[in-house]
């Protein structure tokens, strides 16, 4: 995703060559890790909820962590949400600024160093996890991810979407509408059949008309 930086070697408030974290936050406070195979186990064995995930689907816009730019994503990511309005990773405590699941924290976030950022630069675009990697394709809830993918298309909708702010037509604007209703229809679906609501932005990824607003 982007092209690849180089990595940089950076000194501390005294000047010298820093070699360990000093536990400031700060890159716990910019944006949360994107998932990786690795972390896998983790969630499998809960210990990183679905209710702690979202999925960034692709055609979306999202946040390069590494050329600190806005994209639109080549593929699917998972990553650990963010606490509301900020982009503040859900895991980090302001009081002790420390991961509160530092034990099992993933991958991204045990390969960066701040002083050094060699190692995740080398993995950053590797071995990322899909939702397929984590529910089956055939299970039930998986045919409807699949069902909601072919109607909640990203890259038709934001050809629609400039379409019509170029156009105001309204027969774009009615494919849109009907968009958005479905969505909203699956979404109030599941969680009237399975009581899942933190979920949906795992299994569905943002809400449309949130996404729109960044089209």
């Amino acid at each position: 995703m982007g092209r690849r930086a180089r990595g940089v070697k950076e000194l501390d408030k005294k000047g010298l060559n820093q070699t360990q974290c000093q536990r400031c936050g700060t890159c716990c406070k910019k944006n949360p890790p994107t998932l990786h195979i690795e972390d896998l186990k983790y969630i499998k064995s809960g210990k990183i909820p679905f209710t702690h995930l979202i999925t960034f689907r692709k055609g979306e816009i999202a946040y390069d962590n590494i050329n600190k730019r806005i994209i639109y994503l080549e593929e699917e990511i998972i990553k650990i949400k963010s606490k509301n309005g900020c982009s503040e990773c859900i895991y980090f405590d302001n009081k002790t600024n420390l991961c509160s699941i530092y034990e099992y924290r993933p991958t991204e976030c045990r390969l960066l160093k701040c002083w050094d950022t060699d190692d995740i630069l080398k993995y950053y675009n590797k071995n990322r996890i899909k939702r397929f990697d984590i529910i089956p394709e055939s299970s039930a809830i998986g045919e409807i991810i699949k069902e909601h993918e072919k109607e909640v298309n990203l890259i038709n909708i934001k050809k629609l979407y400039s379409l019509y702010k170029k156009t105001k037509d309204l027969e774009i604007k009615e494919k849109l509408d009907r968009i958005i209703s479905y969505d909203k229809a699956i979404r109030e679906y599941i969680k009237e059949k399975t009581g899942a609501k933190e979920e949906l932005d795992f299994l569905f990824g943002r809400d449309i008309e949130v996404i729109l607003r960044y089209f």
